[in-house]
């Protein structure tokens, strides 16, 4: 079941992602490419987002990449970055109540990732202007402190 907090926290990320898109789409100066490998609990994370924060830089707006069958690309200045994972999933029908606002026939998705790889993460990596910057994350269910 999908709490009325869960579709809150949904769109807020919708919107944080919008942004990203259409900040990313003002020019690309200073900025370098940083790709990986998303896996969750030894699978790659089918469908879902990612955020690299800049931390060095406190106005630096955010910038998103959607994980597609595990794998990410983004385009962000150098620097330090905290970084915000989630993956999505399609619900069982069965457990959604029928109650539920459907939007059209699209699949319920459930956001699986835990809070510490997202709103409460504390995983950070070093973008470097010359590279490389590849970073894997390999998430596991319970977050190792």
């Amino acid at each position: 079941m999908i709490s009325e907090a869960t579709l809150r926290a949904r769109c807020r990320l919708a919107i944080l992602l919008l942004g990203c898109t259409v900040l990313a789409g003002c020019g690309s100066s200073g900025r370098v490419t940083a790709t990986g490998m998303v896996t969750f609990d030894g699978q790659p994370v089918e469908t879902g987002t990612i955020v690299f924060q800049p931390l060095d830089q406190a106005a630096a707006a955010p910038q998103g990449a959607p994980i597609n069958a595990g794998r990410y690309t983004v385009e962000c200045p150098p620097g330090r970055h905290r970084v915000q994972i989630r993956g999505t999933r399609p619900v069982d029908e069965s457990r959604v109540p029928r109650t539920m606002p459907r939007l059209g026939t699209a699949p319920v998705r459930e956001d699986y990732i835990p809070a510490a790889y997202n709103t409460e993460s504390t995983l950070e990596v070093e973008v470097v202007a010359g590279g490389p910057n590849d970073f894997d994350f390999k998430l596991t269910p319970t977050p190792n402190p």
